[in-house]
């Protein structure tokens, strides 16, 4: 005989039905009885739950992933402009490790003069509803400074009162070389 384990839903449910139509002689074969169709039924549902569990971590590394790779960098940061959360395109960007990034302020990349007006654009941000768009520069190490556009928006959490906000980073050395060719 299989164990339960190693059974398909239409076999478990097969033994449970089976399990069901035995005549009852005494209350020990009725106890009994009715332990093995909670046995079953747990069975079942621990399958259920780990065919599911199975489609969650798809669907969390299918999103992972998408945040990872995007063709755009995307940052979360604090109300002191660290940064919690950065993806692999933002990382590329900055050409730095995820793990030396995070924990850094984002301003660390900027030159002085446009980490000042960052912080502007960043304290409107956290007050807005909406999305701010700025074009910045982000310093490099060994390179000329990268041209971006960020947009800067507030993270809501389901209470209302969060305090980072998303940056998403989109590259614009292209364009800026198209316009000076």
């Amino acid at each position: 005989m299989k164990k339960h384990s190693e059974m398909t839903k239409e076999e478990l449910q097969r033994e449970m039905d089976a399990l069901m139509s035995v005549p009852l002689s005494d209350a020990d074969q009725h106890l009994i009885q009715n332990l093995l169709v909670h046995q079953v039924e747990l069975e079942m549902q621990n399958r259920t739950l780990a065919e599911t569990q199975g489609r969650l971590e798809e669907s969390r590394d299918r999103y992972a992933d998408l945040y990872d790779h995007s063709p755009v960098g995307y940052v979360t940061i604090d109300e002191k402009a660290v940064i919690k959360e950065i993806n692999l395109t933002a990382t590329t960007m900055i050409d730095v490790e995820r793990t030396i990034a995070i924990g850094k302020t984002f301003t660390a990349f900027m030159e002085n003069h446009d980490a000042r007006q960052f912080i502007q654009y960043m304290s409107e941000a956290s007050q807005s509803a909406q999305s701010i768009s700025i074009d910045l520069p982000l310093r490099v190490k060994g390179r000329d400074p990268l041209p971006v556009q960020m947009l800067l928006v507030r993270e809501w959490s389901i209470s209302g009162n969060s305090n980072l906000l998303r940056i998403c980073i989109i590259d614009q050395s292209q364009r800026k070389r198209r316009e000076q060719e």
